[in-house]
């Protein structure tokens, strides 16, 4: 195994340590009424309360689901009280999706709990290498 492997082998064992530990503290950090809540669950929540209001169709987009799996789980979370659904005046054919105020507080949150994990992440490092790492990043994100 070339030299060039075995980084993109170690890369990819701190990617998903990483992504583990996000996935670990999304779940911590909901409290008993959200606790049922699924990973994809979650991750549109995130969603529709970063971009709300937004159609499902670009919630599908955004999250890379198929329409049939994202009204499945837009479903849920109406019944859940998290979000909740209605049509555009200006095209009655568009759906929207905007949080609930019990949606907006999971929401905030996921948000909160994100930035802790953010900040120990720069915690670890020196204060002149925060934003290399970021930068380092925003390259990565720009090109994959």
């Amino acid at each position: 195994m070339s030299d060039f492997d075995l980084r993109c082998r170690e890369l990819y064992e701190y990617i998903e340590a990483l992504v583990e530990r996000f996935v670990v503290l999304q779940s911590g950090i909901l409290d008993k009424t959200a606790s049922n809540l699924s990973f994809q669950q979650i991750k549109v929540v995130g969603h529709v309360g970063k971009f709300q209001p937004c159609t499902m169709s670009e919630l599908a987009e955004r999250t890379r689901l198929s329409m049939s799996t994202m009204t499945g789980i837009v479903d849920k979370l109406v019944a859940g009280k998290l979000v909740r659904r209605y049509r555009s005046d200006a095209d009655r054919r568009v759906v929207n999706v905007k949080l609930t105020a019990r949606g907006m507080e999971i929401y905030e949150m996921e948000v909160k709990n994100h930035l802790e994990l953010a900040k120990a992440m720069l915690n670890a490092l020196p204060e002149p290498e925060h934003l290399q790492l970021i930068a380092l990043l925003k390259k990565i994100n720009s090109t994959v």
